[in-house]
């Protein structure tokens, strides 16, 4: 008769650890794609007209209002777009965190300007200390980033929320890139 004791009796240790599985040697990971050629930035817009004395003034008067002081030009372009530089000891606060001072300050201008008939968007862009071309220049490569991380895990990414201009860099950088595709989620100040 056969009793359930220990296996010591026997001179064998008993193991209560499942029995391991001879481990699989890991597959080779898919190798990289081809890093795609990257399309060329747009052509900025020329604003060599002459200047647009009203939005200029309106503008001034707000930047004033903030007792800030300030100096300030402007263009115009094509179809009545115009362009405003301003120069200041604060430019800081009139960019504030992460470029919203500024985009405030620019939809509130859009808004109090009248609309040209036909047109759509903004007409009025605002920048302070050449602000807009870097953040551009580093949205466009946050864009590219992001492709080539996607395109390697085939996974979707996701930037951190953005305003519609800055989402629309993204959008308008990779428009080009068949493999891409882009798309905005979330809600008003969550959209991402």
């Amino acid at each position: 008769q056969r009793d359930n004791r220990d296996h010591r009796d026997h001179g064998e240790p008993r193991d209560h650890r499942a029995p391991q599985q001879e481990r699989q040697p890991r597959p080779e990971p898919a190798p990289r794609p081809e890093p795609r050629e990257r399309k060329p930035p747009a052509p900025p817009k020329v604003f060599n007209g002459p200047p647009d004395t009203e939005v200029e003034s309106l503008v001034r008067e707000v930047v004033q209002l903030m007792g800030i002081e300030a100096t300030i030009t402007s263009a115009t372009g094509d179809g009545g777009a115009v362009s405003i530089k301003i120069e200041s000891p604060d430019s800081a606060i009139l960019i504030g965190r992460k470029g919203r001072a500024l985009e405030s300050l620019q939809y509130l201008v859009n808004r109090m300007m009248p609309k040209v008939e036909g047109e759509d968007g903004d007409r009025i862009t605002i920048d302070i200390e050449g602000y807009l071309d870097r953040r551009q220049e580093a949205l466009e490569e946050l864009a590219h980033r992001l492709a080539d991380r996607a395109r390697e895990s085939g996974r979707r990414q996701r930037t951190k929320p953005m305003g519609s201009q800055e989402r629309r860099v993204i959008h308008m950088t990779l428009e080009g890139d068949d493999s891409i595709r882009t798309f905005s989620v979330g809600d008003a100040g969550d959209r991402h």
